[in-house]
């Protein structure tokens, strides 16, 4: 056997090298230093010296001079190993010293072999020339033993071939299974039993590269469930190990010492070879092999067209169980195992395509049935389900949107108990039934078990949702969501068919009933305006049979040439047929067979056929005769009512003004007048002027408050929906003071938002709250709570308070206006209060009553209803696209106009009160009125004015306004109407009036212009009564003249004293 000598200084090096060179039939004798490997050379004949350049004492060069100038090492083949020393004059002087080879560290172990072997094979034939030498003579001898050695020889070879043979056997054999194997699992249990029946070894698995980088056994034999539990889910990107790098091709130096030209791992002696390793070096590897007592490991990667596909591990507890001829072999069908692999791959895909392809075309018969929605999504579940591929368990479920979206309903259940099905009864639209969030294309959970939710989406809207669970243990892969999510897709467009087939069809059956049903005219014309068809309800509004009007024109039947104001329909009509999208809506008069005239309010739809040519119009008519009757009656009275409120204003603004004036200058002299004459006016007079001060205040409260009683009754009320929690906290926050000061409390919660007027209903609150603040008891503080609950459509507001209470017989009186319970002595206020609260109720169309006993507290109840009827005026629905949409709005149509005719009742029945309350105000206010044209004829005069002037209200109408003034007043009054009716501005003046008898009375006349529909205009005139303020301004003047004529007589008397 040849001997090597390899020479390094350093162990790790000697022990890489020795392993390496282990592979060939040699011996090999070590040295550390120059000095050991001369003496080894003394009782060893070399067949090749492997030196290391770089060592300390002697270096390489100096060794291979010494071992050229010895006799017996002098023919030795000298190999140099450096990785220092790799430049160019380095390896040349190693030639020089005799090398016949130079190396750079580090080496590839094959290159390295190769080339060792070159050199035995010359030490080999060196060898036999020189025995041949020596022994000619003994040819025969020799020549039988070289028969001998040519005999083993061809054993050998006979007993290779015969290996390679079984191991093309155990290749074809590979093929087969992939031949005979229904899956890919299938196939690596089989192949695991014939490599570990190949290699002698006791554990053998397949690791492929799955998802997200994990390298899984899908088949192993031998290896222990713990060995299997901690060494299974390895990842590429974290875990440090043998089997990680040779599936990523990223090896590391301390692996190069096992490694193979083909990209293996493989140790003899697991413990010698971790022995050999630092401490960073023994980090890199996981160590559970070892653990596990396996001396012999062996990493081969599976490979197809240069792709790593996984790794086959060997395992056993006997060292030198993988040699490298049989790492060689495996290598050799890696390579067969990884095109398998690959092709069942491939095959798998094919089937997974197919079985796809399969169940949506199972799904597709199934949505061309004749099943309801639930039996239908049923039967697609047992479909998905049934499919082999997909790791599904029988488990799963469908939910579907509910009528208003706002949950998920379940439709259809596979597999789940009863009580799931309970708790997962309803879900909502976002969330999976385990609770957590749902992505739009899918999410896979691992809450209560494994399962994927996929929602079903339509145009941003969501239909439902798709759960189906996994078998136990099993890893969500892309290509399920991605299976799944197709199934949900064509699903979704089967569910969209179906809603739009059911809501067609529905659509269709409304239609013909409708149309066939309907009470109101649906006719339909050519685009010459020839009648094509009409309904039965038509034709018996009409007047006319089906074969009596069809084929004729408009004008020929039902449409009169021009209305009752003259408009031309002739024109009307050709426009409709030239335009017909221009004329979506419009009313017209139509005549019947009769002759009768009536209004109808059409809706034309123009029908295209599927070139977009105008082929057809649709027409749908109502009867809104009525409606253009009560119309005609309604303006008439809004007009009237318009006027009445203007009056109404008028009087209002004159009312403030003229009677609060004189009741400031009687509280300006009275105050006035205390203030001079402090100290000579006895105590007597000193108390009439303090109740002539109180008077006046109190008659100014009067007035202030019939001013927003009156206001309350006519300004305009707007309707909004109101969060009546504001509204009370912004009345709280007005009245915080008055509330601060009596140390009160007021609470309220949870109130409603109604379609009321805002500032209407902060008033409301405003009012009962101080009115709970008022009439409180003194031994206890106030307590006032706001709740609300609804009755029967109507909302109950309550107002409780802990105050004094009342006598429920009193209830009717305490919400009339100037209604007092108590002595004005005990509790301030005007008695309106409470009226305004049964105005503002009576004007949401509500009501207020209370409930109380005396010492215990008050609860006022405000009722509001929960909807307030619309306006009479509004527009028509605009005409939307479709027959179907037609006829719903004839419904829609003919309910407004229903409400309409409801609305124009409650209007005229308003008006009507609302006119006699303006009467009411008009005729009984306290100053008196008079209407008059621009000749000063009196138009219109109220009963106060009439009582002003001593004469029947009947005698004053045509009478010239000028004929009850005296005298000089005639031309004021004269000059004041013409500036009127010049500046159309509001006036004042003051005149003196003779009443009936010849009684002259002061007046302030306060006029406006109103204009009429004739265009002559109207001045409205309000005559106000100040005799008795400029009477009590006469006495105040004189008292004051009195008073400035004794001061200074006082005066003079003082200053005289001090001369």
């Amino acid at each position: 056997m040849p001997t090597i000598l390899i020479v390094d200084d350093k162990e790790a090096n000697l022990f890489a090298l020795e392993n390496t060179l282990k592979r060939l039939d040699v011996s090999i004798v070590r040295a550390s230093s120059g000095n050991e490997a001369l003496r080894a050379t003394l009782d060893n004949d070399f067949a090749l010296v492997i030196l290391d350049v770089q060592m300390p004492e002697m270096d390489g060069y100096e060794l291979a001079a010494l071992l050229r100038g010895d006799e017996r090492s002098k023919n030795v083949p000298i190999i140099f190993l450096s990785a220092e020393y790799s430049d160019e004059p380095s390896v040349f002087r190693g030639y020089e010293s005799g090398g016949v080879d130079f190396i750079i560290k580090p080496f590839n172990p094959a290159i390295l072999i190769s080339k060792v072997k070159v050199f035995l094979e010359l030490y080999e034939q060196k060898a036999v020339l020189a025995i041949q030498k020596a022994t000619l003579e003994r040819s025969v001898k020799e020549r039988t033993a070289e028969l001998v050695r040519t005999n083993a020889a061809l054993v050998q070879e006979v007993i290779e071939r015969k290996e390679k043979e079984s191991w093309m056997a155990t290749g074809n054999l590979f093929f087969k299974l992939l031949n005979e194997a229904v899956s890919r699992k299938q196939y690596l249990d089989a192949a695991v039993e014939k490599l570990r029946e190949r290699s002698g070894c006791t554990c053998v698995g397949i690791r492929i590269l799955g998802r997200g980088g994990t390298i899984p056994y899908e088949s192993y034999i031998g290896f222990s469930q713990d060995f299997w539990e901690k060494e299974n889910e390895l990842l590429l990107s974290s875990d440090n190990c043998a089997c990680t790098r040779v599936i990523t091709g990223t090896i590391e130096l301390q692996d190069m010492i096992c490694m193979t030209p083909g990209g293996s791992f493989h140790c003899n002696n697991s413990n010698e070879f971790v022995s050999g390793l630092s401490e960073f070096e023994s980090s890199r590897y996981r160590g559970e092999c070892i653990r596990s007592g396996f001396k012999s490991i062996a990493i081969i990667p599976v490979q197809y067209n240069g792709k790593i596909l996984g790794a086959i591990h060997l395992a056993d507890r006997e060292e030198g169980k993988v040699p490298d001829r049989l790492i060689e072999r495996f290598e050799s069908i890696s390579s067969i195992v990884g095109e398998t692999i690959y092709k069942l791959n491939e095959r798998e895909k094919l089937q997974e395509s197919y079985e796809f392809q399969n169940v949506i075309q199972k799904l597709l018969r199934i949505s061309l049935k004749d099943f309801n929605l639930d039996e239908f999504l049923d039967r697609a579940l047992n479909a998905l389900i049934a499919v082999p591929s997909p790791p599904f368990e029988t488990k799963g479920c469908i939910f579907i949107a509910g009528a208003e979206s706002c949950s998920l309903l379940m439709k259809a259940n596979c597999g789940f108990p009863e009580e799931t099905m309970i708790d997962w009864a309803q879900v909502s639209p976002g969330r999976c039934p385990c609770g957590l969030s749902v992505d739009p294309g899918g999410t896979f959970h691992e809450n209560l078990f494994g399962h994927y939710s996929v929602p079903i989406i339509s145009a941003d809207k969501m239909l439902g949702m798709l759960t189906i669970a996994v078998k136990p243990g099993h890893y969500p892969e892309e290509k399920e969501q991605e299976f799944l999510r197709a199934f949900v897709a064509a699903l979704t467009g089967i569910l969209t068919r179906k809603q739009a087939e059911t809501a067609l069809a529905a659509s269709e059956h409304k239609y013909r009933e409708l149309v066939e049903n309907a009470d109101s005219i649906i006719i339909k014309s050519d685009p010459r305006g020839k009648i094509v068809f009409l309904n039965e309800f038509a034709q018996k509004f009409f007047g006319y049979r089906e074969d009596e009007i069809i084929g004729k024109g408009w004008l020929e039947t039902i449409l009169p040439e021009t209305d009752s104001s003259g408009r031309n329909l002739i024109e009307m009509s050709e426009k409709i047929l030239k335009c017909p999208d221009e004329f979506e809506s419009n009313e017209n008069e139509n005549i019947k067979r009769s002759g009768k005239r009536v209004w109808v309010s059409w809706k034309n739809k123009a029908i295209l056929n599927e070139r977009g040519d105008f082929v057809e119009l649709l027409s749908v008519g109502t009867d809104i005769t009525k409606r253009k009757t009560a119309e005609n009656k309604l303006r008439a009275y809004t007009k009237q009512l318009t006027s009445l409120n203007k009056e109404l204003e008028e009087f209002f603004f004159i009312a403030s003004h003229d009677l609060k004036e004189p009741l400031r200058k009687i509280q300006t002299f009275g105050n006035r007048l205390s203030i001079v004459c402090k100290g000579s006016i006895t105590d007597e007079g000193e108390a009439h002027l303090e109740k002539i001060s109180n008077a006046a205040k109190r008659m100014s409260e009067l007035i202030a408050a019939l001013l927003r009683y009156t206001h309350t009754a006519v300004r305009p009320i707007t309707f909004g929906n109101t969060d009546l929690n504001k509204v009370a906290q912004n009345a709280i926050n007005d009245l915080q003071k008055m509330i601060d000061e009596v140390s009160a409390r007021v609470d309220f919660s949870d109130l409603p938002i109604l379609a009321v007027d805002r500032n209407q209903m902060r008033q409301l609150f405003q009012q009962l709250i101080t009115n709970a603040l008022k009439f409180r008891r003194k031994e206890e503080l106030p307590r006032i709570k706001i709740s609300a609950h609804v009755v029967d459509g109507t909302c109950e507001i309550l107002v409780e308070d802990n105050g004094i209470g009342f006598e429920e017989i009193y209830l009717n009186k305490i919400f009339m206006p100037f209604q007092q319970l108590h002595g004005r002595g005990k509790y301030d206020g005007t008695g309106m209060g409470l009226a305004v609260c049964r105005k503002i109720a009576e004007r949401h169309r509500g009501g207020i009553t209370a409930r109380s006993t005396p010492g215990e507290g008050s609860t006022f109840i405000v009722m509001i209803p929960l909807e307030q009827k619309p306006n009479a005026f509004h527009s028509d629905t605009t005409l939307r696209r479709g027959d179907e949409q037609l006829v719903h709005e004839l419904r829609v149509h003919q309910i407004e106009l229903e409400m309409q005719n409801d609305e124009l009742r409650n209007l005229q029945v308003q008006l009507e009160e609302s006119h006699a309350r303006y009467v009411d105000l008009y005729d009984f206010a306290p100053v008196g009125y008079i209407t008059f044209d621009k000749d000063g004829l009196i138009l219109q005069a109220n009963m106060t004015a009439a009582t002003q002037l001593g004469i029947e209200r009947g005698y004053l109408i045509n009478k010239p306004i000028w004929l009850y003034a005296p005298g000089a007043d005639r031309d004021v009054i004269h000059a004041h109407f013409k500036k009127v009716f010049n500046t159309r501005e509001r006036q004042t003046c003051e005149v003196r009036l003779r009443a009936k008898g010849g009684v002259d009375f002061y007046a302030r006349l306060e006029s406006i212009f109103i204009g009429d529909s004739d265009g002559m205009g109207r001045c409205r005139t309000s005559i106000i009564d100040i005799s008795r303020s400029k009477t009590a301004e006469e006495v105040l003047k004189r008292a004051y003249n009195e008073l400035e004529r004794r001061v200074e007589e006082l005066t003079a008397e003082v200053n005289s004293s001090k001369r």
